[in-house]
């Protein structure tokens, strides 16, 4: 699938209204709102993608579209993305600053307190 990330969405904007606005590109296989500005619109082929870019700076539910193309990815590994509940997708952290002294447990234990 040829993924396309989307920036510049105005926090109104949905699933349903990226898929209206985008499936005049192409064919679908799915939309992922990563953020409430930012989504990612996957195609199902290259020519979708490509007209994607063609709607950058449309006005679009109170912000305007940036469109980036993405690596090419497995049909087979989007899917599971789209199918996992919310609870079962693991999203990394990175933590900058931490001293060296603190050990690997030790940061667990804080991030524990504020999440899985």
């Amino acid at each position: 699938v040829f993924p396309v990330l989307v920036r510049g969405l105005g926090e109104a904007a949905d699933q349903e209204d990226l898929e209206d606005l985008f499936s005049e590109c192409g064919g679908l296989f799915g939309v992922r709102k990563v953020s409430k500005s930012r989504s990612i619109v996957y195609f199902d082929d290259r020519k979708g993608a490509l007209l994607a870019a063609k709607l950058n700076g449309t006005a679009f539910e109170g912000g305007a579209v940036r469109c980036s193309s993405l690596a090419v990815e497995n049909a087979s590994s989007v899917q599971k993305f789209f199918t996992q509940k919310d609870s079962e997708v693991h999203y990394p952290v990175v933590l900058n600053g931490v001293p060296p002294e603190v050990s690997a447990e030790e940061v667990r234990a804080v991030c524990s307190k504020i999440g899985p």
